[in-house]
């Protein structure tokens, strides 16, 4: 075994073991929204989460294998996201998100790069209708 690939698995798990540390120090309480009286509307595949907070996906790593169609080949696509939502007021929102996308046809460079950037604003425009 080569001292350097030794000295480096011990950095990878010093650094992982640190990340780990300060992700839990980094843990509070959370509050959950969403609430309108005693109901509980949850987001769902079909609808967004229909009320202001703040979020974070750190990343959402997405992979498939797309099938060859007519002269292009078989390829495989993966997407890194981020997204960001920052409550400003308790009625207003903004939103952010990135996708770094990278499609690896067979036989052939992958080509890769960001896709669109996405931006939001979340209102609630009768904040008295939901308490």
């Amino acid at each position: 075994m080569n001292p350097n690939s030794n000295e480096r698995a011990h950095w990878k798990w010093a650094t992982a073991c640190l990340c780990m540390i300060l992700a839990v120090a980094g843990i509070s309480r959370a509050h959950a929204h969403g609430f309108a009286g005693k109901r509980f509307f949850p987001a769902t595949l079909s609808t967004d989460d229909p009320f202001v907070a703040d979020e974070l996906s750190l990343p959402t790593i997405t992979s498939r294998k797309l099938p060859a169609s007519g002269d292009d080949p078989a390829a495989r696509e993966t997407d890194y996201a981020i997204d960001f939502t920052k409550r400003i007021t308790p009625n207003l929102g903004i939103g952010l998100g990135a996708t770094y996308k990278r499609i690896g046809p067979d036989g052939a460079d992958a080509m890769h790069g960001f896709d669109n950037l996405s931006a939001s604003v979340k209102t609630i425009s009768d904040p008295g209708s939901y308490c």
